[in-house]
């Protein structure tokens, strides 16, 4: 089985391999993208203040390490904060496919990804009930040991898009 040297992955087959120009090296915690001119970030004062007017897609994430541990957490720092996110994006759900139901949010379709096999990872989106999306399933998947990807497929007035949330395992062979 050949393994990309540019991104470690054989299961995915892309023709367009490795676009991202990240060399031999894709753990994410090495290969900070610092250059995104439009991407703020704000204390929670400013996003009660200021947030709310902007035009176009709002999105918050989390990195849960544990939704059975912090989901009240998250759902009590989303209700301080004066703003109906778009979505809201979590990964690291650490959560069985069997216990998906007990994580909801009001006025937000859930979408999941869980690792299955293995403690740990998973990845969430959340939509606000007013966008119309849906999972895509074949853009959504696992591959063992290295990361989990929920794909959705979103449309906004005559606007489709993917929106995609994916958690990478951290690998010290990477």
């Amino acid at each position: 089985m050949d393994i990309c040297s540019k991104c470690y992955l054989n299961s995915l087959n892309y023709s367009d391999c490795c676009p991202h120009n990240f060399g031999n090296d894709i753990d994410p915690n090495k290969n900070v993208y610092n250059n995104i001119s439009k991407c703020k970030y704000y204390t929670d004062l400013q996003l009660n203040e200021g947030i709310g007017g902007v035009n176009g897609l709002s999105f918050i994430h989390f990195n849960a390490r544990s939704l059975k541990t912090n989901f009240h957490k998250i759902k009590g720092y989303i209700l301080e904060l004066n703003i109906n996110f778009d979505i809201i994006a979590i990964t690291e759900t650490w959560i069985e496919p069997n216990l998906i139901s007990d994580f909801n949010i009001n006025n937000y379709d859930a979408f999941h990804i869980t690792r299955g096999t293995r403690r740990g990872g998973g990845v969430a989106i959340y939509t606000n009930k007013k966008l119309s999306g849906a999972l895509a399933e074949s853009k959504s998947f696992v591959i063992e040991t290295i990361l989990e990807c929920v794909t959705i497929e979103l449309t906004i007035k005559t606007t489709q898009m993917l929106l995609l949330v994916v958690f990478i395992e951290h690998q010290d062979h990477l």
